[in-house]
């Protein structure tokens, strides 16, 4: 049951680009089409059953294994507003580590025993400033990230971070007003078997100053799940949703940190609306999306968010960055 699969790599970038044929058990009454072949909103999704809820992200043209990994209201959320999702073409993923001082360092074959030493010295950064005494004795420098992964190697002896990162961005058509075209900008991160390290994350994307926010459009939601015990030597799964504030709010981007809970399965999801004038038909798009997961935190996690940036300050863990681009006026 839920989402523990454990066959996920690290990281997986979805492009979120199919169009996938509509599955036949789908109410054909409940989606409708636009002329321009988007799927039309749906006023009371909340009133839809998963499964049909499910049908209508996939025809929408959201991937399946994001779906999976979305709650019940993440997925009202899409659904009461339509449209298609667009091509979307990574330019470019890379992880790096970094530090309290601010150093980042990229995982290369070439860098890990750079970053070994770092991790050595921001622990010792840390016990200075906090009056702990934590050792290390080794320090797990084997796992080399490639354009899928991303490494959560852990700061204490002998231990490896459990749970497996997905992250997914997509853009959304929504249709067009007169003078501006409408995208639904929606980012999305899932550990599926909690890690070990279980601090204050935070995810920020951004975007060109040819797409500025809409006001008031902002969600983000943090759902976990955890399977206890139920008395009757089986297990049940106990569900949680909170509403999340967005950080460093621009016209130009955003961001949320997420104090990860204990749950077996965890998921952010951010959204918002943008708009950018018809004028820009067939001019490059750009973002920027950026997940830092904190090993050591000393006062605090800031989101720095400007046009197609995104700086992530005040913790030293691991943070992946990846480079996206589209065109204005894709439908």
């Amino acid at each position: 049951m839920k989402k523990l699969t454990f066959i996920f790599t690290s990281l997986l970038v979805f492009f979120l680009v199919q169009n996938p044929i509509l599955a036949e058990e789908t109410d054909k009454s409940i989606i409708k089409y636009e002329k321009d072949g988007r799927v039309k909103p749906i006023p009371e999704a909340n009133t839809l059953s998963e499964k049909d809820l499910n049908n209508v992200l996939e025809e929408i043209g959201v991937h399946n294994d994001v779906t999976s990994n979305l709650s019940k209201s993440e997925k009202e959320n899409i659904a009461e507003k339509g449209g298609k999702a667009i091509d979307l073409q990574v330019e470019s993923v890379k992880t790096y580590y970094t530090s309290f001082d601010g150093t980042r360092i990229e995982y290369t074959k070439k860098n890990l025993e750079k970053i070994k030493k770092q991790k050595v010295k921001d622990l010792k950064t840390y016990n200075k400033k906090t009056g702990k005494n934590l050792s290390i004795t080794t320090i797990e420098p084997t796992v080399m990230p490639t354009d899928s992964n991303i490494s959560t190697m852990a700061l204490k002896d002998k231990v490896k971070i459990k749970g497996k990162l997905e992250f997914a961005q997509q853009v959304i058509y929504l249709g067009s007003t007169k003078t501006a075209y409408k995208y639904l900008i929606n980012t999305n991160a899932a550990w599926n078997g909690k890690p070990w390290i279980q601090k204050t994350d935070a995810m920020g994307v951004a975007w060109d100053k040819g797409g500025v926010a809409k006001a008031d459009t902002f969600q983000g939601t943090y759902y976990q799940s955890t399977e206890v015990a139920d008395g009757k030597g089986g297990s049940k799964w106990i569900d949680e949703t909170k509403s999340l504030g967005m950080t460093s709010p621009q016209a130009y981007g955003h961001g949320v940190k997420v104090n990860l809970g204990g749950g077996d399965f965890q998921n952010i999801n951010m959204s918002r609306e943008i708009r950018a004038s018809k004028k820009l038909a067939g001019d490059p798009a750009y973002l920027v999306a950026k997940y830092h997961h904190t090993h050591r935190n000393i006062g605090g996690i800031s989101i720095a968010i400007g046009i197609v940036s995104v700086d992530i300050e005040s913790a030293a863990g691991d943070q992946t960055v990846i480079e996206y681009s589209y065109y204005y006026g894709n439908k």
